[in-house]
């Protein structure tokens, strides 16, 4: 029975593919299996991973695309662990990943259920370092994590047990199911975290928080699951209606979003930052889309200083 089941749901990435694998293998720990969970790949994935010789790689294919979390429940079905590693078919691990996420369990109490560590964003092209985040450990449950999602897929270890006691991802989130599930979590364990880089995520074109609709869905069914929690910090449920406003406003649905701004400026309303972005809203969807899509690149580049 392997330590750790190293969980990778994969769609139309045969190129990546093979360097979040070699990732897996190269790590100081090696007691895993592997768990590659094709979603209905019309590209050369089976290919791909039939030529990674080793018995402890499993792969299921699915006929018929169902998303990531029928694939990651698809894959948690079947993987044998006492721990479940999550990666994405585009990220990649540092080699001493796995075992210092075990060490840590190892040292800790039973109320700890996931393990994550700091995150490297590379170039998607050239592979090249952009900037890291360096998480930074809270006691209790943390409003941060209805705040926004502070947990990247791929860097997080957490017990199989976790899943017996919250249940599996949701499939109705078309995305945000990992969120929504480590808020689940969190309500029955701890987290511990590792302060370093020891994840690698592609930033590239083909992203799913592009996907502005798709985004905006899954935020609004991680607000309404966990309403009562949100209602407990007006800030932060203040926060998640900016955010919802903005995404209305990126996708053309101006009033929708100005009706979210105003409702985030009704809960904290001595703010300066959701009235620019109400004010913003007027100049319309491209002009807006594309002051929201600079300032996001202006962050990108302060972190890499």
């Amino acid at each position: 029975m392997p330590k750790i089941s190293v969980l990778i749901p994969t769609h139309n990435r045969a190129t990546l593919l093979p360097l979040a694998i070699d990732s897996v293998f190269q790590q100081t720990f090696q007691d895993f299996e592997i768990i590659i969970v094709d979603d209905a790949s019309t590209d050369n994935t089976a290919d791909v991973v039939s030529r990674f010789r080793d018995e402890r790689v499993k792969f299921i294919h699915r006929d018929v695309s169902g998303g990531d979390a029928v694939a990651r429940n698809l894959g948690l079905a079947n993987c044998q662990g006492q721990y479940i590693a999550l990666l994405d078919d585009d990220d990649e691990w540092f080699p001493e990943k796995l075992e210092q996420q075990i060490n840590i369990f190892r040292n800790s109490g039973s109320d700890i259920g996931g393990v994550y560590t700091g995150v490297q964003y590379i170039d998607g092209a050239s592979g090249s370092k952009l900037y890291e985040v360096i998480p930074k450990e809270k006691k209790g449950f943390s409003n941060d994590m209805l705040d926004k999602n502070t947990i990247t897929t791929s860097s997080l270890m957490f017990k199989k047990e976790c899943i017996d006691r919250v249940g599996l991802f949701d499939e109705t989130f078309p995305c945000a199911s990992d969120h929504d599930m480590w808020i689940r979590i969190a309500e029955k364990f701890q987290y511990k975290c590792i302060p370093r880089p020891l994840t690698k995520y592609r930033l590239h074109g083909v992203r799913l928080s592009l996907k502005y609709d798709l985004v905006n869905e899954g935020k609004e069914k991680v607000l309404k699951k966990h309403e009562q929690r949100f209602k407990e910090n007006p800030k932060f449920l203040s926060n998640q209606y900016l955010d919802i406003g903005i995404l209305y406003c990126l996708t053309g649905k101006t009033q929708k979003g100005r009706q979210a701004i105003r409702r985030a400026i009704r809960l904290v309303p001595f703010r300066l930052k959701p009235y620019l972005i109400f004010g913003l809203s007027y100049l319309g969807t491209n002009l807006f889309r594309k002051v929201t899509e600079m300032n996001n690149k202006v962050n990108e580049i302060k972190r890499t200083r």
